[in-house]
């Protein structure tokens, strides 16, 4: 039963980074540079994508025993939001 749940695991995390790096992909997309505009679209991609991001850290966190409050959640969205690279 053991290699069942381990094997599970595995599939769960690759599961996870699978669509972590098609997040990033979709991303990548929305090209940004200085001559660019974004649009509504884009802006909106990238604060849901931050978000999720940020509700992620903060269950990881949590699970971990760590207490995260609004400060410092806004401190890491802000964070999150200086790399536009992940």
């Amino acid at each position: 039963m053991s290699n069942y749940r381990n094997l599970q695991n595995k599939l769960n995390a690759l599961e996870d980074k699978l669509k972590a790096a098609e997040e990033r992909l979709e991303l990548k997309k929305v090209q940004l540079n200085e001559d660019h505009n974004a649009t509504k679209d884009e802006l909106w991609a990238r604060y849901t994508y931050l978000q999720k991001q940020l509700k992620d850290e903060t269950e990881n966190m949590e699970a971990q025993g760590l207490h995260i409050g609004e400060l410092e959640s806004s401190v890491l969205f802000w964070l999150k939001s200086l790399d536009f690279d992940n």
